[in-house]
């Protein structure tokens, strides 16, 4: 081989294998091992989201760790006024909600049914992000997950909608932490919002779940850690206590069979009720950014 070839050939090769490792190292921090990359939705059966009616349209926003994503043994496919929202576009709600890890069952499919009966809504959209096995630390600014956060509320923008509820599910994955770093972290979470275009007010509340089990007794510290962010002055109202869900509604000790999914819904709307607003009603969030502090 001339020494003309060589002389491009040598800083090709080794351009490639710096891109690669480069590559590698991006896809070790970002996705890992053990987390997986969220379903997608069937692309093929999404709807024009001007489709759905807003007539009383209730946003909800469910973030956390497995057990807010598609980890229940049953996927559970909705009334017809429950839809699902990811990446610009709109679903039928059914599970596996697309925008969260796993492809089994969720919880707010269910929950959406409910709030339906209960009549505390007309339709339904669900925007899920959650991650298997993830922690409060990668939920925060500039963290592994924020970037699913943003990219789900500046979706949800572009078509003039933002969320009415944010649903905050996480905690046994951080069992270990300690307590006041966790509540730091998850002030630090909430604070972060109106940067994505969300005031918590009227329109926008926050529902923070008790969560510390899986596979494990529950941490009294962690759960108190959880509920000293509960604020209801500052629209954050105490979510469900999960912890209280016994093995018989859990098919590995962590996440919900069908018994766990329905009573897992079930509690949630109890806890959402409880925030209502007094005209037990939520009304469609105003879109537009607000100002910066």
């Amino acid at each position: 081989m001339s020494r003309l070839k060589l002389q491009y050939i040598l800083p090709f090769i080794a351009l490639l294998v710096l891109g690669l490792l480069v590559a590698g190292v991006f896809y070790k921090q970002n996705f890992g091992d053990s987390v997986t990359f969220p379903s997608l939705g069937d692309q093929e059966s999404s709807l024009d989201c001007k489709s759905i009616d807003r007539d009383n349209l209730l946003v909800i926003l469910a973030v956390g760790q497995s057990i807010a994503s598609n980890f229940g043994s049953v996927p559970h496919r909705p009334g017809p006024k429950v839809f699902s929202f990811y990446n610009g576009r709109c679903f039928h709600g059914d599970d596996p909600l697309p925008g969260a890890d796993g492809s089994g069952g969720s919880i707010w499919s269910r929950l959406g049914d409910l709030l339906i009966e209960r009549g505390l809504a007309k339709n339904v959209l669900l925007v899920a992000v959650g991650s298997g096995g993830s922690s409060v630390s990668e939920w925060v600014p500039d963290a592994k997950f924020y970037p699913r956060l943003l990219d789900a509320t500046s979706s949800l923008k572009k078509i003039d909608l933002k969320p009415n509820l944010a649903l905050w599910l996480q905690g046994s994955r951080d069992s270990q932490m300690e307590p006041a770093r966790y509540r730091d972290l998850l002030q630090e979470f909430i604070y972060a919002f109106p940067f994505l275009g969300i005031q918590l007010g009227q329109p926008t509340r926050m529902l923070v779940a008790t969560h510390t089990r899986c596979k494990s007794g529950p941490s009294p510290e962690l759960q108190a850690a959880q509920r000293s962010v509960i604020d209801p002055g500052k629209f954050i109202f105490a979510g469900p206590n999960m912890d209280v869900l016994e093995d018989d509604k859990k098919y590995d000790g962590c996440h919900y069979n069908e018994l766990g999914l329905s009573s897992a819904a079930k509690m949630w709307l109890a806890a959402i009720e409880k925030a209502m607003p007094p005209s037990n009603a939520f009304p469609l969030a105003p879109t537009g950014l607000p100002t910066k502090p």
